[in-house]
């Protein structure tokens, strides 16, 4: 299982991999956080618009860094945007945004 923390401008602020987990989760996870960052809304929000939103479809084919499986988050400080967080290897990935949603509730007292 991977970890990756992006901030609001989509710059990589944290990888997690540990000791023996697939270095590709880390990228996955970069993957899913940049999703929900560029809607706005939990990657597994995402998955389902693409059926029927063609322009969400089509902004998903255009560009290989999104990624709509679940596991990718908002991080917010109130009303604002501060972040995402993307989570990968814990199949299946609606387990990713479970891991995320329990990271989130730690830290989510020290979002600003």
């Amino acid at each position: 299982m991977g970890v990756s923390v992006i901030d609001s401008a989509g710059t990589p602020k944290l990888y997690y991999i540990p000791d023996g987990t697939d270095g590709s989760h880390a990228y996955t996870g970069f993957r899913k956080a940049y999703t929900a960052l560029t809607f706005k809304m939990p990657t597994s929000q995402v998955g389902p618009l693409t059926k029927t939103d063609p322009s969400v479809a089509a902004k998903v084919k255009a560009d290989t860094n999104l990624l709509t499986f679940a596991g990718g988050m908002l991080l917010e400080a109130g009303d604002r945007i501060v972040g995402a967080i993307g989570v990968s290897g814990a199949e299946p990935s609606a387990k990713d945004e479970e891991c995320g949603l329990v990271g989130i509730d730690k830290i989510k007292n020290r979002l600003k």
